[in-house]
């Protein structure tokens, strides 16, 4: 009787329309490829040496390569191999995410062919399932690990008589031993917030790259040689894209079409396109974005680490808007959640919640805006233009870090009351403590405004009234509207 073969090598990528394959070990190459090449750029190296307080060894790189050429591992299972399979094999089609979790709670020393036991060898092995969280959340949100859920483990992963997945396994074992030699001696970094959010990222970038098949054009058959294909590859098209070493301009515009060969992005990847590109940038707006409209139920650095017994966790504007999370950490971006609002936290309540808030802050924001343009313009508001808008920057960037400094404490606030009649009390006095910043600022800014000296007193007298008037008028708005954000 001769040794069976396996028929159907493990994909990782596929074309449904032409039957064409990319095996899944050279997927998993190129993503990690990829991201050996991004942390060799100067800026993105610094960044991540930042993120984790001291600069990255090689040898700590390779092993970060070694777990990223694990994130789709998930995809051997049957469950999700069937999607590729005219039949589908009457499997229950899996997500390749929650296979990836189901894959670890089902493995041990002895998976991947023995490659598992040097990762149980490192110094950080007891962190790896936070790791594993990270890789498995590459699509844009993480994928419960609950134990209630690893009673499925066997039965997502059946050896079938077409499709040996744990031959396939033993061979991404040996490809990940053969081509990441350093797991054997080295170690990834720990795992620690600030740093595992960055890889986070890096991981996301690199599978998109990674994935674009005009780069990395599909080779179904494994091939022990491929590692060398995928640094080739992955070395050329960062290059093309503006991200190689050395390069300091993208290629091209920084939009989908620059990295993907795919027509448009999934709404977690377009959902990228607005963020900010300083960490002075995020505010109040996008961290609403971010935990109330994302596809996270609870956001990745919101959840605790093994041996916290902390409340539960979000993130906070104010430190991201001073810029001080380099200095301060991860623990300068979290607030607690009082325990009377966990329950509530992530239904639509908060987000309707911080709807009603923003629309406030805007109204001041607008307020102080138009009220330091009419100073800038001399007092003449026909002639306002966008010079004397732009003169207004500082002083609403101030504003803007007061109300990140009240956006969640008014959030608690706002959600504690039970009856419409205890929101304008509530809205009143949040919109006149801003108005007073507001008033402040305004203070502040004016020595700076430039404005000929005889025309200077009236010019701020009108520029004042102006202020004055738009806050006069978001808050008498409260007499004759009821409250929207409930």
């Amino acid at each position: 009787m001769g040794v069976m073969v396996n028929p159907r090598p493990a994909w990782g990528k596929c074309d449904l329309e032409t039957r064409t394959f990319h095996h899944l070990a050279h997927h998993s190459a190129d993503v990690a490829a990829v991201l050996i090449e991004l942390l060799a750029h100067p800026l993105i190296r610094k960044r991540a040496a930042g993120a984790l307080g001291r600069p990255l060894a090689e040898t700590e790189i390779r092993c970060l390569a070694a777990l990223a050429f694990l994130h789709d591992i998930g995809k051997l299972a049957p469950g999700f191999q069937a999607k590729g399979w005219a039949d589908h094999a009457g499997l229950q089609l899996r997500s390749h995410l929650e296979c990836g979790q189901l894959w670890t709670a089902h493995g041990g020393p002895h998976s991947l062919d023995g490659a598992v036991a040097h990762l149980l060898r490192w110094p950080i092995a007891t962190r790896l399932p936070e790791w594993f969280d990270a890789l498995f959340a590459h699509h844009g949100r993480p994928v419960s690990s609950e134990p209630s859920e690893r009673g499925i483990a066997k039965q997502a992963f059946p050896v079938l008589a077409h499709y040996d997945w744990r031959a396939e396994e033993a061979q991404m074992g040996r490809a990940l031993l053969a081509w990441f030699p350093e797991i054997t001696e080295g170690s990834a970094p720990p795992p620690e917030p600030a740093f595992l959010h960055h890889v986070c990222g890096l991981l996301t970038l690199a599978d998109w790259v990674g994935s674009d098949r005009r780069a990395f054009p599909f080779e179904h058959e494994f091939r022990a040689d491929y590692w060398k294909t995928a640094r080739d590859r992955a070395r050329i098209r960062l290059r093309e894209i503006g991200l190689a070493p050395g390069a300091l301009t993208l290629r091209g515009r920084p939009d989908w079409a620059l990295i993907s060969e795919h027509p448009a992005p999934r709404p977690a990847q377009a959902a990228v396109a607005g963020l900010p590109v300083s960490e002075r940038d995020w505010t109040h707006e996008l961290l609403v974005t971010l935990l109330y409209r994302g596809e996270w139920s609870v956001p990745r650095l919101a959840q605790l680490q093994p041996g916290e017994k902390a409340a539960p966790m979000l993130l906070v504007a104010e430190a991201f808007s001073r810029g001080n999370s380099k200095t301060d950490g991860f623990r300068s971006r979290v607030v607690p959640v009082p325990k009377a609002m966990v329950a509530q936290m992530f239904g639509a309540r908060p987000a309707e919640v911080a709807d009603g808030i923003l629309k406030d802050i805007a109204a001041i924001d607008l307020a102080l805006r138009n009220g330091l343009a009419v100073f800038a313009a001399g007092g003449d508001r026909e002639k306002v233009a966008k010079p004397h808008y732009a003169r207004t920057q500082p002083a609403r960037e101030a504003l803007r870090r007061h109300a990140d400094a009240m956006f969640f404490p008014e959030i608690w606030a706002r959600m504690a009351v039970t009856h419409d009649s205890g929101f304008t009390p509530l809205r009143r006095t949040f919109l006149e403590a801003l108005s007073a910043h507001a008033r402040d600022e305004f203070r502040t800014a004016a020595p700076g405004i430039p404005c000929a000296s005889l025309m200077r007193p009236r010019a701020e007298v009108r520029g004042r009234q102006a202020l004055e008037r738009a806050l006069a008028r978001a808050v008498a708005k409260l007499k004759v509207e009821v409250p929207n954000d409930v």
